[in-house]
């Protein structure tokens, strides 16, 4: 088989305090380079009767000799320490300890502004008299995310592949299909731990559904009660457009033997709004950017128009957040790294053209943890780009802010694997490796 064508540190916050009464007070105060203002006090005129100390702070009594002109300056300087602890959701705890000994009273404004969303709380009175405004900016670099791998096997018994579909289907995992070599398969193998795999089948080629690569499995529920569905992909001469089910994994039944959409492999298809979905792929060795889906595996609609992005095959494709994501992939001759999303598989919006994951293809996506958690993330992991096979894994919350997990130990570097969320945990199994032979091993995380 041809390879794929392709924090904040704690801060120390100097506030410095001065004064200044002339007649009426005007008060300042700077914050980490922010300007607080708050309106003093203007005392009332008082007929002077006498000559003494010119008047202090607001609220002291003051006379002096008619005609005299008293100017007092008065001056401190104050200290605050601003506590700031980061958590994954940027949720900062900041406590001022002021140090003058006039100690303002009253609930000021506080109006937080910065690069990202904090919700700080305050112990004491913090930046200066009431009515002011104080403005922080919050630099924030948050502890990346860690993604560590454990093997389960090294050597399980489903025979080594790349190309190969893989569901969650009742409460396992299923691996159908794939290519080794001069070995295509069209079998089923199941496991609920990783190590042990089973096949429903007495011979690994009992299925009906004649063999395949490159094609997609998905486990839905057309109404009937759920099932096992092959689509589609690259037999030993020809790509297909066919679709079979079955419920049990061992019984296949041909839905249609000639679907809709053109005959396609190396296609990205998810379940999403109660639908299966077929997304671009390569049709007579053109990338393509159709969109079609179906409720029951045997009518295919297209969407009332291509999609935007541009053609693609070995993409990836997730569900996330009321949306479809498409990631990735190669247009035949150049690999990608961005990202469009949609709601309905017509109107498609371009998230972002240059993700900071390195361009790939031949890579999987998935979503961990599962909704409805509110953690859940998207994950694009490993696949081939323009220096090899990757082991890497980076995650997003909306598809444009991209991090890399920090990893201790990690898969070996493949293409053309599975990836799949299953109790509690993402599971990645098969695939092949630049230059070296396929992979019949089982790796899990956390």
């Amino acid at each position: 088989m041809t390879k794929r064508s392709a924090n904040i540190s704690k801060g120390y916050l100097f506030l410095a305090l001065t004064v200044m009464a002339i007649g009426s007070s005007l008060f300042f105060l700077s914050c980490g380079g922010s300007t607080l203002t708050s309106p003093g006090f203007t005392p009332t005129p008082v007929p002077p009767t006498s000559t003494s100390t010119p008047c202090g702070y607001p609220g002291n009594t003051c006379t002096f000799t008619p005609g005299f002109t008293s100017t007092f300056t008065s001056t401190y300087t104050g200290t605050a320490t601003q506590t700031f602890s980061p958590t994954k959701t940027n949720s900062p705890t900041i406590t001022f300890t002021p140090t003058n000994t006039k100690t303002p009273t009253g609930t000021p404004t506080i109006t937080i502004t910065g690069t990202q969303t904090l919700t700080p709380s305050f112990t004491n009175t913090p930046c200066g008299y009431p009515g002011s405004t104080c403005t922080f900016t919050f630099t924030s670099t948050p502890t990346a995310l860690t993604a560590n791998w454990v093997e389960s096997t090294s050597s399980a018994a489903y025979p080594a592949r790349n190309g190969g579909g893989a569901a969650v289907f009742q409460n396992k995992m299923w691996l159908l299909g794939g290519l080794d070599g001069g070995s295509m398969y069209n079998d089923a193998w199941y496991t609920s731990d990783g190590v042990n795999w089973t096949t429903p089948q007495p011979t690994v080629t009992a299925t009906p559904y004649p063999a395949r690569f490159d094609h997609a499995v998905l486990a839905y529920d057309p109404g009937t009660g759920a099932k096992l569905w092959v689509i589609a992909g690259l037999d030993a001469s020809n790509t297909r457009n066919d679709v079979w089910s079955s419920a049990d994994g061992s019984n296949w039944t041909q839905v249609i033997g000639a679907a809709a959409f053109p005959a396609r492999d190396k296609f990205s298809a998810l379940v999403y709004a109660g639908k299966m979905w077929v997304l671009g792929g390569q049709v007579s060795n053109v990338a393509q950017n159709d969109v079609w889906s179906s409720t029951d595996g045997s009518t295919w609609s297209p969407a009332p128009a291509t999609a935007p992005f541009d053609g693609r095959e070995a993409a990836a494709a997730v569900s996330f957040q009321g949306k479809m994501w498409i990631l990735g992939g190669t247009d035949g001759s150049t690999t990608k790294n961005d990202v469009y999303s949609s709601t309905d598989g017509a109107t498609w919006t371009h998230v972002t053209q240059t993700s900071p994951f390195p361009a790939r293809d031949s890579h999987t996506a998935v979503v961990f943890p599962a909704e409805p958690d509110p953690n859940a993330k998207m994950w694009v992991l490993g696949g081939y780009t323009s220096i090899g096979d990757m082991n890497d894994a980076w995650y997003s919350s909306d598809g444009s802010f991209w991090e890399q997990s920090t990893n201790t130990n990690t898969f070996w570097g493949r293409d053309a694997f599975n990836t799949l969320v299953y109790s509690n945990a993402m599971w990645v199994f098969a695939g092949e490796p630049l230059g070296g032979s396929d992979y019949n091993d089982t790796w899990h995380s956390p």
